[in-house]
């Protein structure tokens, strides 16, 4: 890039730093991956790569508090460019770091106005003067898509008074049994007041200290969640991710079912992603009557069923478990996701789908997937479509054409309320 700087460098429109971009492998060959040698020696030359750059726009740097500390010249030069519209700052696990001091720095230093920012943040402390230093402040008004990771609550200590009006999508993730949700809420919800796209990951299973709050004046916008604990968002939610495995919890269950019962009233999702346990699904048809749209996620083979390859007892099994629970609710499509191998072509899929149907007497669209995938808005599924329902005998199906599938599970995400 440096040996022709005048045609290479307006060119340079996204940058991305890896993992291996500063890790060298010592020439022992018994060295674990572990032992690998950090040297930070080219990022010097790099930061004079990125002061030439003046159309760069996307940048990502996965271990940016390594490489900002050892070469505070790279901060400098990512924070006097002008263009950025996206910046990722990452963390790595085998880090030497203990704080995100440095880069906390550099974002409050930066010149540019970008509209998506995803940064990870340690403990904080030395170096930052809390509610004076403008973090972030200097593009509060242009962030439409901002992530914190670890320790997102850092945000309302260093810009306490900090509104952030054009930030749509607002992803937070917090440290491991953390509480930083629960305890913060009301200041999230202040900051952000026009937050459509909410997710948070809530590595602790625990349940809320307090009962949930009636629903609030606030995030009058929101559109959809993803959580991963009955925590208390306290508003309507059109569309709902709730990853919660109640297998995980070992304490208290009935105050967590009562608050999980509470947060799906209040919610009232319209479409809903959720792991396929019964009691969640009890709960599921007990308190949303509202839902449209159910996907089921990890359905697991029946206990019980003889070992070796699944056969249709398993899929007459998996109905039997979870149909008559959501029979009443008038639902429009119902999915799931098999965490179990079982043969599947048209035929089979048809005759689940009209004993589903059967159960489901509102239901339109059945769809069924192989091997479920971690991703809960991620359909790919075998869809079968209910054509008709004569007064006597059984709901006459047909399969969805492959070629209009996509087209059907974005209309299915985008359900409106009624």
């Amino acid at each position: 890039m440096l040996a022709d700087v005048p045609r290479r460098m307006p060119l340079l429109t996204a940058l991305s730093l890896t993992k291996e971009a500063f890790r060298f492998e010592p020439s022992d060959e018994d060295v674990c991956e572990e032992d690998w040698i950090m040297d930070y020696s080219a990022a010097s030359q790099l930061a004079l790569v990125i002061r030439l750059s003046p159309s760069l726009r996307k940048l990502s740097i996965l271990d940016a508090e390594g490489v900002f500390s050892k070469v505070p010249e790279l901060g400098d030069a990512v924070a006097g460019l002008t263009r950025l519209d996206d910046i990722r700052f990452g963390w790595t696990h085998d880090s030497d770091v203990t704080t995100h001091d440095v880069t906390v720095g550099v974002l409050s230093r930066l010149k540019s106005q970008p509209r998506k920012v995803e940064c990870y943040i340690l403990q904080t402390g030395v170096g930052l003067n809390r509610g004076e230093d403008r973090f972030l402040g200097s593009f509060t008004t242009s962030v439409t898509t901002l992530k914190l990771r670890r320790h997102p609550e850092v945000i309302l200590t260093l810009a306490p008074n900090t509104f952030w009006p054009a930030v749509e999508s607002l992803e937070l993730e917090g440290d491991q049994n953390s509480e930083f949700f629960i305890n913060n809420r009301a200041h999230f919800a202040r900051a952000f007041p026009n937050v459509r796209r909410l997710k948070i990951l809530d590595h602790s299973c625990r349940v809320p200290s307090t009962s949930i709050p009636a629903t609030a004046n606030h995030w009058r916008n929101l559109d959809f969640v993803s959580i991963s604990s009955p925590l208390p968002v306290g508003r309507p939610v059109r569309h709902l991710h709730y990853s919660a495995n109640t297998a995980s919890v070992h304490w208290r269950i009935d105050q967590y079912a009562n608050d999980t019962q509470e947060f799906l009233r209040q919610s009232s999702p319209v479409t809903l992603s959720c792991r396929a346990q019964q009691d969640l699904v009890e709960w599921v048809a007990a308190t949303a009557s509202s839902l449209r749209v159910l996907q089921l996620h990890y359905v697991c083979r029946p206990r019980g069923h003889a070992p070796g390859l699944a056969d249709d007892s398993d899929m007459r099994g998996v109905i039997d478990m979870f149909c008559p629970y959501i029979g009443l609710l008038q639902l429009r499509a119902f999915s799931f996701s098999l965490a179990f191998t079982l043969p599947l072509d048209d035929a089979s899929v048809l005759r689940h789908a009209v004993a589903i149907a059967l159960h489901i007497p509102a239901l339109h669209y059945i769809g069924i997937q192989l091997h479920g995938g971690e991703e809960l808005d991620v359909f790919q599924y075998k869809w079968a479509r209910v054509v008709s329902r004569p007064q006597q005998g059984e709901p006459v199906l047909e399969m969805v054409p492959e070629y209009d599938v996509d087209a059907l599970e974005r209309t299915l995400l985008a359900t409106p309320r009624d």
